[in-house]
């Protein structure tokens, strides 16, 4: 329990699933195999990023999204897809530099 201060997710054999809302104090850095995602469990949950986003490869927000209002801090898309959510989305900026930003 509790917010996490980094967080990095190195997966490549599963999809990863958020229970609850999360709250991140500094970077939440996500590395996935191009075919899975990191998502919401349910969708009325949230997440913070109070310092910056990075999705290196994979999916965010794909299938179950968060449609709470979610904080992204500055977000780093170098490859992947990140959707998102049909909720509230604050970013501090956005930096593509090779993937796929979209909304649901």
């Amino acid at each position: 329990t509790g917010n996490l201060y980094n967080c990095t997710i190195n997966k490549s054999d599963s999809d990863v699933a958020f229970v609850g809302n999360h709250t991140f104090e500094n970077n939440l850095d996500v590395t996935m195999a191009a075919d899975h995602t990191v998502r919401s469990n349910y969708g009325s949950e949230t997440v913070t990023v109070y310092g910056n986003t990075y999705l290196t490869t994979g999916k965010m927000g794909e299938t179950t999204q968060w449609t709470g209002t979610n904080n992204w801090g500055l977000l780093t898309v170098n490859s992947g897809e990140f959707k998102l959510s049909t909720g509230t989305n604050n970013v501090t900026g956005i930096r593509n530099v090779g993937g796929t930003i979209s909304q649901s």
